[in-house]
């Protein structure tokens, strides 16, 4: 048994839901309701950040500006948000939506009284629409989330088991770390959230947990107070 965790902030990538043409796979949708289910069982709060990669990606876009594509794709982790909400609460896990801006008949303004109040209500808090504003990434959005709800560690789900010091798809012999500072990952100049997002991290003291989003037995452990993947901290 590893520490007590009280509060989660999951960011997931819009990828989870992606199945070859299929932006929301049913199947993928499911596995991502399973995995929450796990984390609530033990009698977690959690709040959840998604992307919106699935649908947009504005780095492909390149007949539009920056700000104009990044809109697009806050407006993308809308429909991805919107999307996972319904779908908790079809398998029974209240939820609530949280969205920048507010949407009349669909999200609440997301602050911290409306995630309070959503807490309180034991609901699974999901976000949508990053920080409402352009040239900011998801994994920012992410961190302000989790420093305004107080969580006790962001845990950033990916499709590799931690963070390693090259590339394992293209090097066999990469070596994971197992726990890392900011200031060696910076140091190390890993890619592991943009500068921003790792700079408030920081400053504010965030843990971060990188992990295998598809390796179920890593959402039991942390279930358990085990911290899967890599760690970081300051």
């Amino acid at each position: 048994m590893g520490q007590k965790f009280h509060c989660l902030l999951l960011k997931l990538s819009g990828e989870v839901l992606k199945k070859g043409d299929e932006a929301i796979a049913p199947e993928n949708l499911s596995r991502v309701v399973e995995r929450c289910q796990i984390l609530k069982k033990a009698g977690l709060d959690l709040a959840i950040v998604i992307g919106g990669g699935n649908i947009f990606r504005g780095g492909r876009q390149t007949a539009l500006s920056r700000a104009a594509a990044d809109r697009i794709g806050m407006a993308a982790t809308l429909v991805n948000a919107l999307t996972l909400k319904t779908a908790l609460e079809n398998s029974r896990i209240p939820a609530e939506l949280l969205s920048v801006p507010e949407i009349s008949g669909i999200s609440q303004y997301a602050d911290e009284k409306n995630a309070r109040q959503a807490r309180r209500a034991d609901k699974i808090v999901v976000y949508g629409g990053g920080t409402g504003l352009p040239f900011l990434t998801t994994d920012t959005a992410a961190v302000i989330r989790a420093l305004e709800i107080g969580a006790d560690i962001l845990l950033k789900a990916t499709q590799v088991d931690g963070v390693y010091d090259s590339d394992p798809k293209l090097n066999k012999k990469a070596r994971r770390y197992r726990q890392l500072t900011f200031g060696e990952a910076m140091e190390k100049k890993l890619a592991i959230m943009d500068q921003t997002a790792f700079s408030l991290c920081q400053e504010y003291n965030l843990a971060v947990a990188v992990f295998d989003f598809y390796q179920k037995e890593n959402f039991q452990k942390l279930a358990n107070g085990e911290i899967p993947g890599t760690l970081l901290k300051s």
